[in-house]
């Protein structure tokens, strides 16, 4: 079993009000919440926003089989909480540019 500190930022735009997109984000996290937990792969995730970029950052410690399985389950807990959110996740394996995760000793 393989435990990774995953950071992900994403780039908003267009998002009208600082607190819709609060809002937006709001719901990013209460899905993360949904899916971290005992007996899940997901943990302690966390959200920030840095208006002047426009970078949203979220991080997540998630588990797997192997560093690939960690991984493929942190971009599936991100990507699922996100959508469940209401924002668009077309193409999103193609549009992912930088992604940084971290081995964490068990």
């Amino acid at each position: 079993m393989v435990e990774i500190y995953l950071t992900t930022d994403l780039t908003v735009t267009g998002y009208g009000t600082v607190d819709a997109l609060e809002s937006e984000l709001g719901r990013v996290m209460e899905q993360l919440v949904s899916l971290s937990g005992p007996g899940c792969d997901v943990d302690d995730p966390a959200i920030s926003l840095d208006l002047g970029t426009q970078t949203v950052t979220v991080e997540l410690l998630v588990r797997g089989e192997d560093f690939d399985a960690a991984t493929r389950n942190a971009d599936v807990a991100l990507r699922t909480s996100v959508h469940a959110a209401g924002w668009n996740t077309a193409g999103w394996e193609v549009t992912k540019q930088s992604q940084r995760a971290e081995l964490v000793d068990l």
